[in-house]
């Protein structure tokens, strides 16, 4: 099915092998774009059915993988097979749990929008504009099936919170037809495929804003205040998908004392650099500090240069590719967020461009909104996010991953914890080797945004378990990161459908209590660039399940 550009496996078993290719290949038969985002342009032309009826047999499918995986003996795998074999577990078992117990599909509105992106076959450079063109064409044209197939899914009472971030959503998606299509579909000229593009565009146009108004007219004035998944269903989450087999009172109290570290040395920094002010107050201050709206991605550019190239200079980890992250303004419908990480996918064979993206303030901005937008690009909170979204990342992550990891399954299979706790890990840890020459300032944007991530894991846990409300978690928030009550709520409105956005500080203590564990092992031998190599090595999976391979089973707690 997929070629490999890396290392092959050797299987001693052919049908643990052939199962794990059979499940990559009915996931990429139902999500499609997935598949095109990997870089299995195969399925390019192929669109997701998401109606009722093609969930339900996606059910009984992905059942039917879970009962054959349990008929394996894994007594008889070899070191490899055993560990794919329980990430192929986990999988299995998380999707189970997102489409019967989880089941966004019939409340979130956002899950339909995975079906409608079209960025990958535009941004990246795999094939002539107009074949990629045609794809995306496919996918325009199928936008109607797909929010009809939303309308039928949805219940009639769907969570508040969901639907204020769906219909800002939704509005983002015009704008990228209005504006990032719309340069796109003129710099086909006088091709014979733009007059397709076109209709096609004002289709999906005219299906996403009418959409939108049933969100607003039908949805939003009935929706429910109820969201949580109770504390069953949360544990469930964690088993499933991260490995995390705790009682929630103990996984709650890890990352209350987390939140308690980061507090003090919060305090602490601030009075380094202002002992007359509140940490909010000084982290106030920073916000003066930042380039022009014209120099923005200029400047962060060099930034990504100067932080890859410390990387190198002090051994922190491998680099393995020449190829940069290129900065580039961020496309329209992904404007919420001020900067993010686009990479290949790990099967792409020819476009391996990576974009970085950053979100300017808009040219018809007033001048006060704009230097409030440039504010969050501080020169220190801006490092912080560079770190964390590409050096050494999320991009020097997937980097790893393309490259180095063993076998399809590692190279596509990934848990939210480990990706988000490698990259927020990484936040702390450059400092820890000395970027920044201790610069207080930077270290209070770093220590600000664990302090946001601390904030997380705890909101969620008590907005899902303990009904803690999107007030409650809002000033909880506002208290201890230090924030504005808008981003506040933002965040906590967050946490309504994103439980798992625990995940960040989840996987970050899991990562650092495992390098702590195999420090105390190795002793004056433990080499920290070794051990990152090595652990990005095994891809993304579950943390424990890399745990038991770097320390073997039963070598303490896991965080």
């Amino acid at each position: 099915m997929i070629k490999e550009k890396n290392q092959q496996l050797t299987f001693t078993a052919p049908d643990f092998h052939n199962l794990g290719e059979r499940y990559l290949t009915s996931l990429f038969t139902f999500w499609p774009n997935l598949a095109s985002w990997a870089g299995v342009h195969e399925y390019d032309h192929k669109q997701p059915d998401l109606r009722g009826a093609a969930i339900k047999v996606r059910v009984e499918e992905v059942q039917a993988f879970s009962d054959e995986l349990a008929q394996i003996d894994v007594k008889a795998l070899n070191t490899d097979e055993a560990f794919d074999y329980r990430l192929l577990r986990s999988a299995l078992d998380l999707e189970i749990y997102q489409w019967t117990v989880e089941r966004e599909w019939t409340r979130n509105p956002l899950f339909y929008l995975r079906a409608l992106d079209t960025i990958h076959f535009l941004k990246r450079n795999y094939a002539p504009l107009e074949e990629r063109v045609r794809a995306a064409i496919g996918y325009l044209q199928n936008t109607p099936r797909v929010l009809d197939a939303a309308r039928e899914n949805l219940m009639p009472n769907p969570p508040r919170p969901y639907m204020t971030v769906a219909i800002v959503s939704y509005e983002g998606m015009l704008s990228f037809y209005d504006k990032d299509l719309e340069e796109i579909v003129t710099a086909l000229g006088n091709s014979p495929v733009r007059a397709e593009v076109e209709a096609a565009r004002q289709t999906a146009r005219s299906a996403v804003e009418t959409f939108i108004a049933d969100l607003r007219e039908k949805y939003l004035p009935n929706a429910s205040e109820e969201y949580a998944i109770g504390a069953e269903n949360f544990s469930r989450m964690l088993r499933a998908g991260e490995l995390v087999d705790m009682p929630l009172a103990e996984i709650l109290a890890v990352g209350e004392r987390d939140l308690g570290r980061n507090l003090n040395r919060a305090r602490e920094v601030a009075r380094q650099i202002d002992p007359t002010r509140t940490p909010a107050q000084v982290a106030d201050t920073l916000k003066q500090e930042h380039p022009t709206a014209e120099a923005l991605i200029p400047f962060t550019q060099s930034m990504l240069e100067e932080l890859r190239q410390y990387l190198i200079d002090h051994h922190v980890i491998t680099i393995p590719s020449q190829v940069r992250a290129t900065v580039t303004e961020t496309p329209a419908f992904f404007r919420w967020a001020f900067a993010a990480m686009d990479t290949p996918g790990p099967f792409e064979k020819v476009a391996n461009e990576a974009y970085y993206y950053v979100t300017p303030p808009e040219k018809e901005w007033t001048v006060e909104k704009q230097e409030e937008w440039l504010s969050s690009f501080n020169v220190y909170e801006l490092q912080a996010t560079s770190i964390h979204e590409a050096y050494p990342g999320h991009y020097v992550h997937f980097l790893h991953v393309n490259y180095n990891a063993r076998g399809n399954l590692r190279q596509l299979l990934y848990s939210y914890a480990f990706a988000e706790g490698w990259a927020h890990y990484a936040e702390e840890m450059m400092l820890e080797v000395g970027y920044g020459n201790g610069d207080p300032k930077l270290h209070l944007a770093q220590v600000m945004a664990a302090l946001l991530r601390d904030c997380r894991y705890v909101c969620a846990i008590k907005m899902h378990t303990q009904g803690m409300t999107v007030d409650e978690a809002t000033k909880f928030i506002m208290e201890n990161a230090f924030m504005e009550e808008t981003p506040a709520r933002k965040e906590a409105e967050r946490g309504t459908f994103d439980p798992g956005y625990l995940n960040y500080t989840l996987g970050k203590l899991m990562i650092l209590k495992l390098r702590a564990d195999l420090q105390k092992r190795d002793g004056a031998n433990f080499n920290l660039k070794k051990f990152h190599d090595e652990l990005l090595a095994y891809g993304a999976p579950p943390v424990p399940l890399v745990r038991a391979a770097m320390l073997g089973e039963g070598h303490g707690t896991i965080i």
